[in-house]
């Protein structure tokens, strides 16, 4: 089997993965800390897509919904979370398939779920049908959204950087001294979020009117990027707009 994104078939191995990503006292680690793992050893994956296969985990076990927006975890995400937890040489589908000498038993798994208390119509609820095209536009936008409500709220450029890989927050600070105006550069990140989150709003309808008239067919005439680094997209995207198109060569001879 083909593992794209986490879907229902899946999800008893994804229950277990993250139920074991506790600390001492049985509480799940801090986004930030495997993050700055993952950043450590040049695991790819990007501290949004992390923080959203938890508010994912913690949703299914909710008998009312938060109200966050609840996305799919990605192949990339599992992965990378798989490496975390069991180390390197190991993916999430190893675990699926207990290969490579991962030693976790299906039947472990398996008992692990019927004890993990998920709430069933949650679990429909959330893995009900929509097309990919539709709900990745949709968790693009809901990430940029929630992306932007929290860089209003931050005081400080830094406290946002953090959460990029190291290639993107090295490009970004390049930039950044360059304009060297921190509060500009805060007002044109705002904005640029303003813009691509409306282009989202109208790809989506887009995409769904194209499907009410062509069918499934339909959907595939309107281009997206599947990048799971929505954020780290975003500020790539954001520096070509700047005209700031930065090769690797270029940033190293810079640093010499």
């Amino acid at each position: 089997m083909a593992i794209t994104r986490l879907n229902q078939e899946l999800l008893p191995y994804f229950v277990y993965l993250l139920d074991q990503i506790k600390d001492d006292e049985g509480n799940f680690i801090d986004v930030g800390a495997i993050f700055d793992f993952m950043k450590d050893n040049d695991i790819s994956c990007s501290w949004h897509a992390i923080r959203n296969a938890f508010v994912l985990r913690k949703e299914l076990g909710r008998k009312t919904p938060s109200g966050k927006p609840i996305h799919l975890t990605s192949k990339n995400t599992l992965d990378a979370l798989t490496v975390y937890w069991f180390g390197t040489g190991y993916i999430f589908k190893d675990l699926v398939n207990n290969t490579n000498d991962i030693g976790i038993p299906n039947s472990e798994v398996k008992a692990h779920y019927k004890k993990a208390g998920l709430n069933l119509p949650m679990v429909a609820k959330i893995f009900g049908h929509k097309y990919e095209k539709e709900r990745f536009l949709e968790m693009r936008k809901e990430i940029l959204e929630d992306f932007r409500e929290e860089f209003v709220s931050k005081s400080s450029l830094d406290e946002i950087l953090v959460k990029l890989n190291i290639e993107t927050e090295k490009k970004f600070t390049r930039y950044r001294k360059k304009v060297n105006d921190d509060l500009r550069l805060r007002e044109d990140l705002i904005v640029e979020l303003q813009v691509q989150i409306d282009e989202l709003k109208k790809k989506s309808r887009w995409t769904t009117v194209l499907r009410g008239i062509f069918g499934t067919l339909g959907a595939f005439i309107v281009a997206i990027d599947y990048n799971e680094d929505v954020i780290g997209g975003f500020f790539q995207e954001f520096l070509t707009i700047k005209g700031e198109i930065i090769d690797d060569d270029e940033f190293l001879d810079d640093l010499v």
